[in-house]
C-alpha cells in the first residue's frame, strides 16, 4: 500500500463589504500533483458562466497562480446586483 504524504495547507479567505462593492479573496498554497489535461481547468469555465448568467456586468473574477499559491479574487458590485433582481 502507498502512502500518501501531505504537507500543511495555507488557506486564507478575506470578504470585505464597503459601500455597495463586496469583494472575497481566498488564497491557497499549490499542492505537488499532476494535471489531467482533458479535465484541466473545466471548473474554471463553469463558474465562470454562472457569474456571467447570474450579475451580468456586476462582477469582476481575477485568478492568479505563481509558483506556491493559488489566488482568486471575486468584486461584486452590490447596486447593480439589486438592480437586476428587482
Amino acid at each position: 500500500m502507498e502512502q500518501i504524504t501531505k504537507a500543511p495547507a495555507h488557506v486564507k479567505i478575506k470578504i470585505f463589504i464597503h459601500e455597495n462593492s463586496l469583494d472575497f479573496w481566498i488564497e491557497n498554497t499549490i499542492e505537488n500533483y499532476v494535471k489531467d489535461p482533458e479535465n484541466s481547468g473545466i471548473g474554471l469555465v463553469n463558474i465562470q458562466s454562472r457569474l456571467d448568467l447570474l450579475y451580468p456586468n456586476a462582477h469582476q473574477l481575477t485568478i492568479t497562480q505563481d509558483n506556491a499559491y493559488y489566488r482568486v479574487h471575486l468584486n461584486l458590485n452590490l447596486d447593480q446586483i439589486q438592480t437586476a433582481i428587482n
